[in-house]
């Protein structure tokens, strides 16, 4: 695998993938905001809405007692007659008044919600009779909530009235998201008494759109943020590619002049980083090898004297002034020395004069000399 590949893998595991994992979360922090506003604002329209009902029943019930007050002690006929003439006199969305179980009088409309009681005792009969009044139609109330507001008041099956079409009242969830006409919603379900004990269910649903002043704006925003990081971080890596690649590329063919007996140019060092230490290193290794090199081949080039010597020795078939000059010119190469003398002679009885062999190089301080015969 090339440095590039390992480089780009290295760039994906620690840049791209964290990326990746922190914009999932920042769009779901988002969403779980969004929502969370959502919830807060439908929970505190569900409230008024509570209070709003709760407010209108105790009304009811003050308009219950004054209306039995008002009746007296009228019975039969009369009774019946002056409860309908009081409610419609009072303006009442609806009236009733029932004696046991039996209802004696119902005037008013059908859909009236938050209905207040009262009992009405006739002393002069014993009779103990209820009534039951609302001054507040499901459409009346469901016009004094906000009007942003999506409104469905039913009791039970029955629909009394919906500031949203809704396409099976029955299946509003108690408290949980809906989809209308392509639009959500978030919606919250109450329960409260209404005529004759029945169940009166008023589901308030606010738009998640009402949350949210410019829609997408916050995953625009992390989208941006998260794709300018992913540029810098990008031009940062390929910066740090090319400037890493350069400097081993360098290293590179500094080597292979190195391996090819090229010693004249050094790598150039830069900065004080690692890979300056790294070059200095190299530049000093390359120095000594180059010196070590020069050395060999000056003894490579005396080893070859040598031989050529040896060989022109035997090529004077054993000359006897040939060999001594040649074992005078190993002995000064052997020691290292910048001259030598050697000589050779013969007993007196021979009477034979002395003969010497000089070098070619001059005679010094440290010169060496050698005889046939032991010298003292």
């Amino acid at each position: 695998m090339s440095f590039r590949a390992r480089l780009t893998i290295f760039f994906v595991l620690i840049v791209i993938v964290p990326m990746a994992a922190i914009g999932i979360l920042m769009f779901r922090l988002i969403d779980d905001s969004e929502q969370g506003k959502a919830d807060a604002r439908v929970t505190a329209l569900a409230a008024a809405a509570g209070t709003l009902y709760e407010s209108e029943a105790a009304s009811a019930r003050t308009d219950a007692g004054t209306l039995g007050r008002a009746i007296g002690s009228r019975r039969g006929k009369a009774l019946s007659t002056g409860f309908a003439a009081l409610a419609m006199q009072a303006g009442l969305a609806r009236a009733t008044l029932s004696d046991g179980s039996r209802t004696l009088v119902d005037v008013g409309g059908r859909s009236a919600i938050a209905p207040g009681l009262a009992i009405l005792r006739n002393p002069a009969g014993g009779r103990v009779m209820t009534m039951t009044v609302s001054e507040l139609t499901a459409s009346q109330y469901a016009r004094e909530l906000p009007p942003d507001l999506g409104v469905v008041v039913r009791q039970g099956p029955k629909v009394l009235t919906a500031t949203l079409p809704v396409a099976n009242p029955a299946s509003l969830p108690r408290s949980g998201s809906i989809t209308l006409d392509g639009k959500g919603y978030r919606a919250v379900s109450q329960t409260f008494t209404g005529f004759g004990g029945a169940a009166v269910t008023v589901t308030v649903m606010s738009a998640l759109s009402a949350t949210v002043s410019s829609p997408g704006g916050s995953r625009a925003l992390a989208s941006l943020l998260i794709i300018a990081f992913l540029v810098l971080a990008l031009g940062f890596s390929l910066l740090a590619s090319r400037a890493l690649q350069g400097r081993l590329t360098g290293f590179l063919e500094a080597a292979r002049r190195l391996g090819s007996g090229d010693f004249s140019a050094p790598i150039r060092v830069e900065g004080n980083d690692e890979f300056a230490a790294l070059g200095a290193e190299f530049n000093s290794m390359s120095s000594e090898l180059s010196r070590r090199l020069d050395e060999l081949s000056r003894e490579r080039g005396r080893l070859s004297e040598a031989i050529r010597r040896t060989g022109r020795t035997f090529a004077s078939s054993l000359d006897r002034p040939a060999l001594l000059e040649l074992v005078l010119k190993t002995a000064v190469d052997a020691v290292q020395g910048s001259g030598g003398r050697i000589s050779s002679g013969q007993t007196i009885t021979n009477r034979s004069p002395t003969r010497a062999v000089r070098g070619p190089w001059p005679v010094s301080k440290t010169s060496c000399a050698m005889r046939s015969e032991p010298c003292c």
